[in-house]
């Protein structure tokens, strides 16, 4: 007695007829009785009553093929079970964030999706808001923490949480011991940006004021910044002030203060996105719904 003699009673069971369970089975139909000739042979008993014009499931046939419908269940959740061990054995997950994001969201993020999904090898790539979009498109990583709003009709995401822009001034300057800001503080001061989302930070302030975005971004300076180490430095030796996002902030470094916009808050809203048509779209879901989950319960960006 082997599983296929058991799909073979349960197609017979099915279809009432040897013919078509054969061809369910992908067999010949004398293949097929043969089989469950053996089998009934071998149990003993009479699992079907044949005959001219009709196939019957006898009594005890009844409760042989209940119990021959639960092995093969159990058999296919082995091999399901087996199947998704080889495909996490050599799972890996790609996910990309954008410069102004900073490293300490994505080092977070990385932390506690090896922690939850152990059988999974997590890879982090950082790519501009276009690029990545691209990459999406394309499916060539899984998934992609991006400014809201996302609008591409092939990607699906949720919001993970606000991120507030601050004021970074030096700890000697008039604005340190200030409590909050108006964007018309800064327009006589010099302000520093990264080179590599200056379109991205024009898309934000432009939001809140136009005039003030062209006068400062379009600005030719003679200091840009490639990282947001190298922009707080230049904010602490003088070089100006600069505008970040709170998720970008280090609470470890004291020569500089982070002073927040008076309200209406100014910022951007952070979201993970995904293809629509992702091989594991609720393997997605659950990563992105933990992540959302977890950072809201942990609330430790700023």
């Amino acid at each position: 007695m082997n599983l296929r003699d058991l799909k073979y009673l349960l197609a017979v069971s099915e279809y009432k007829n040897f013919s078509k369970a054969a061809e369910h089975c992908a067999t010949t139909q004398p293949t097929l009785s043969n089989q469950i000739r053996k089998l009934e042979n071998y149990l003993e008993v009479e699992i079907f009553e044949r005959g001219t014009h009709f196939v019957r499931v006898t009594p005890v046939g009844e409760k042989i093929i209940e119990a021959a419908t639960q092995v093969i269940e159990h058999a296919n959740q082995i091999v399901h079970i087996a199947r998704e061990a080889r495909q996490h054995a050599s799972a890996k997950l790609t996910f990309g964030s954008f410069p102004s994001l900073g490293h300490a969201l994505p080092l977070q993020y990385i932390f506690h999706l090896k922690q939850q999904f152990k059988p999974f090898k997590v890879q982090h790539v950082e790519e501009d808001v276009d690029v990545l979009i691209d990459l999406l498109v394309n499916q060539e990583i899984d998934f992609a923490l991006l400014p809201l709003p996302v609008t591409h009709a092939s990607l699906t995401g949720i919001k993970l949480l606000d991120d507030p822009l601050y004021v970074v001034v030096p700890s000697h300057h008039a604005y340190a011991s200030c409590k909050s800001l108006q964007l018309s503080d800064l327009n006589q001061q010099a302000l520093l940006f990264l080179v590599e989302d200056q379109s991205h930070y024009r898309q934000i302030l432009e939001h809140f004021d136009a005039n003030f975005a062209r006068q400062h971004l379009d600005k030719d300076d003679d200091f840009k910044a490639v990282s947001f180490e190298a922009l707080r430095m230049m904010v602490k030796h003088g070089l100006g002030l600069a505008v970040i996002p709170g998720t970008a902030i280090n609470h470890e470094d004291h020569d500089v203060h982070y002073i927040p916009f008076a309200l209406p808050a100014i910022g951007r809203s952070i979201g993970v996105y995904w293809h629509k048509h992702h091989a594991n779209p609720t393997l997605l879901q659950a990563i992105c719904t933990y992540l959302q989950t977890t950072m809201s319960a942990e609330n430790t960006l700023f």
